[in-house]
């Protein structure tokens, strides 16, 4: 199956196109079930490059991968890779990868030749992690 890509500008406006994408992705591969969760994760990342990373457009990307995986991806021209920091109770923002962390079966960051790719990976309902509770 084909993989969904989208470049947008790098602009708050942009994360409504990419959980449309998400939304489009996931109904046309039949996981319906994975939607809330991956435009969570699209949202989050697609912020988290608006706010700290660099260039004029954002690259948005979802894929199914062997074993039962779907991969959200989100580029951007900032070289500099995400980390989750710990928060004061109070503060107002800086808990989407958290967020992430939490949704996520797993995800990381890589650098390539324009800047940085975050990604995030859900198992889908069928996956065999998934279904021995290793998920």
């Amino acid at each position: 199956m084909a993989d969904y890509t989208l470049v947008l500008p790098r602009e708050e406006a942009s994360s409504s196109h990419a959980r449309r994408l998400i939304k489009t992705a996931l109904h046309a591969w039949r996981l319906e079930l994975l939607v809330d969760d991956a435009s969570v994760i699209a949202a989050e990342l697609m912020s988290n490059a608006v706010r700290h990373g660099e260039g004029t457009v954002i690259r948005i990307e979802i894929g199914r991968l062997p074993e039962q995986v779907v991969r959200i991806a989100v580029s951007d021209g900032s070289r500099s890779l995400p980390q989750i920091r710990s928060l004061d109770a109070d503060e107002d923002s800086g808990r989407g990868l958290l967020l992430v962390d939490a949704l996520a079966h797993r995800w990381s960051s890589d650098l390539d030749e324009s800047g940085k790719v975050v990604w995030a990976e859900l198992l889908t309902c069928d996956s065999p992690a998934q279904a021995s509770g290793k998920a």
